[in-house]
């Protein structure tokens, strides 16, 4: 798999059409290792992360990464991944928005760390700071809007809202 560390974005990326917009990776059996983006990022039809789109594999890790701005799409949104299949994120902070752009069908999930956290993947000693704002029929949560897997040790400092049905 891919090995990414010590790297560093800045600046803003606007996904048109059907494209995805992170701020390191699109998706991956990846180990991301000390990374920092500060960006605005938006995705007007597709996912959008502020550090990887998806993350895929039993190895596969984000650790001790940084997302500082706003991050804003019609689909699985999140702080760091939008999607984590498998694998974890640990000891990471977002401090921003996440937010979800109007007309998200129910399906779509806005978290603060994560969109949505699948099967046997964890999120752990990880932190958001700032807003998580869902619309329409968008789930919406601090750290993930969607746990099938484990998160442990995490916090949220801010406000998690939403006119859809499920801020929490």
């Amino acid at each position: 798999g891919v090995v990414i560390k010590d790297c560093s974005f800045k600046g803003s990326i606007e996904a048109t059409g059907s494209g995805f917009a992170a701020g390191i990776l699109v998706g991956n059996f990846a180990k991301i290792f000390n990374c920092k983006v500060e960006a605005t990022l938006k995705s007007e039809n597709s996912a959008c992360s502020g550090v990887v789109h998806q993350l895929f594999g039993e190895d596969a890790i984000i650790k001790r990464c940084h997302f500082e701005g706003e991050v804003e799409s019609l689909k699985h949104t999140g702080g760091i991944c939008s999607h984590l299949d498998a694998g974890a994120i640990s000891e990471c902070l977002v401090e921003g928005t996440v937010r979800a752009l109007p007309g998200s069908p129910y399906s779509e999930r806005v978290g603060g760390i994560a969109g949505a956290v699948y099967r046997e993947a964890v999120v752990e000693r990880s932190a958001f700071i700032g807003a998580i704002e869902g619309c329409g029929e968008a789930t919406v949560g601090g750290i993930t809007a969607h746990l099938e897997g484990t998160v442990r040790d995490c916090f949220v400092f801010g406000s998690v809202s939403s006119d859809g049905p499920a801020p929490g």
